[in-house]
């Protein structure tokens, strides 16, 4: 444990000295936030519905992994709409 957190302590304290914004730093993690709001809860959902073992699916259980799907789907879009322009942003500052 010791040498893990000597290693976070080492890292956040270097990516401090380089990193004078930390607007950049939040810009790039925004887009993480996107996984952790739309990704993350689809898959729980998507994997909540396919433990289910019925036979036949009544059509709520479709309706629900497909929201799931869209779930996933808008959270990849968002989560690399957002890290692909704060990159390009920085890139041109």
């Amino acid at each position: 444990r010791v040498l893990q957190t000597l290693v976070w302590f080492l890292l956040t304290l270097l990516l401090a000295l380089f990193i004078p914004d930390i607007g950049k730093v939040i810009s790039v993690i925004g887009g993480l936030a996107a996984c952790f709001i739309f990704v993350f809860p689809g898959l729980c959902l998507i994997q909540a519905k396919l433990s289910e073992m019925e036979e036949v699916k009544p059509a709520s259980w479709w309706v629900l992994v497909s929201y799931g799907v869209l779930l996933v789907t808008l959270g990849a879009f968002i989560f690399g709409q957002t890290t692909a322009n704060a990159i390009f942003v920085d890139l041109l500052a």
